[in-house]
């Protein structure tokens, strides 16, 4: 059994040397969560659960998926 073991602090060149999506690696870039906050939920909620059912990884917040460039994400206020 093959468990995924991330590396103690992610840097900008390792970060450059990640292959494309896969089963350890995750990118969303977040645009679409802009104006729905139950959206982001039920997003964030499905990549987190999909990686714990398999053998762990990485989930990149405001990456693009094809240019792994680095976008951010938008700023999601909930509640008080």
């Amino acid at each position: 059994m093959y468990i995924y073991t991330p590396p103690e602090q992610w840097t900008e060149p390792l970060f450059n040397k990640l292959s494309d999506e896969d089963n350890r690696y995750e990118f969303k870039k977040g645009d679409q969560w802009t104006t729905d906050v139950n959206e982001f939920e039920k997003t964030l909620a499905k990549e987190i659960c999909a990686l714990a059912n398999s053998f762990g990884g990485t989930l990149f917040l405001g990456v693009e998926d094809k240019t792994k460039n680095i976008v951010g994400v938008p700023k999601i206020g909930k509640g008080r």
